[in-house]
């Protein structure tokens, strides 16, 4: 009797540890599949399901205020893939992500993780999401919805910083709270609040910041002067 419960044992535990390696043989081949797809180098460790839904989004080109495949602009996109990831609905624009997202210093980005650009000084007005390697996804006015390098001369320019917001993945309960609306003089309209500005494109020359004064309507994001 003895025998034969050792013997089980034995065969239930090489049952498992071939499990377990066909598992890791399956990680493996899943993120270099990825890797290849996406021009990044994932490091194994990336959620799957925000890789699968970023992969999907690739190649959809970019349209003022769009929210779908037919065509999409930069906060829809990110929007998106939080919602098909992890079910999270977040706000509408990219000023209003920022301010609800807790700040990341950008040598401890992970994939996930907002990136924020301001054109214009202070304002928030382009976003992406950060994959891995340096490497970002987002929707580009001239490519649509493709990677991009932050260490790339025209990125790093606008790069104003990062925000984190709470998913299953980052083994805290998600939050994705409406930020009270900043205070102004007028009611914005439905259809201005969605719409958001056009992002620059990436093979243009890099124009210097703006020094007007800030409009009472903008959302003003003030980061860290480490980032």
């Amino acid at each position: 009797m003895l025998i034969l419960l050792s013997a089980a044992l034995l065969l239930n535990e090489a049952g498992c540890s071939s499990l377990r390696r066909a598992e890791r043989e399956s990680d493996s081949d899943f993120y270099r599949s990825y890797s290849k797809k996406m021009g990044v180098s994932f490091s194994g460790t990336e959620e799957k399901s925000l890789i699968r839904a970023s992969a999907g989004w690739l190649g959809v080109p970019y349209r003022y205020g769009g929210q779908n495949r037919s065509g999409v602009d930069c906060s829809a996109l990110v929007r998106n893939l939080y919602k098909e990831a992890y079910g999270i609905t977040l706000p509408r624009s990219s000023s209003m992500i920022a301010k609800q997202a807790k700040h990341v210093k950008k040598r401890n980005l992970a994939c996930g993780d907002l990136l924020f650009f301001t054109i214009k000084e202070k304002k928030v007005s382009h976003m992406g999401m950060y994959l891995a390697n340096n490497k970002f996804l987002h929707a580009s006015t001239s490519k649509g919805v493709s990677v991009a390098d932050l260490s790339d001369k025209y990125w790093s320019k606008y790069f104003s910083g990062a925000g984190r917001v709470h998913t299953p993945a980052t083994g805290a309960r998600a939050q994705a709270k409406q930020p009270p609306a900043a205070a102004t003089g007028k009611k914005k309209s439905a259809a201005a609040e969605a719409v958001q500005p056009n992002p620059p494109k990436e093979n243009t020359k890099a124009k210097s910041k703006s020094s007007s004064s800030d409009s009472s309507n903008d959302v003003i994001i003030v980061f860290d002067e480490e980032f």
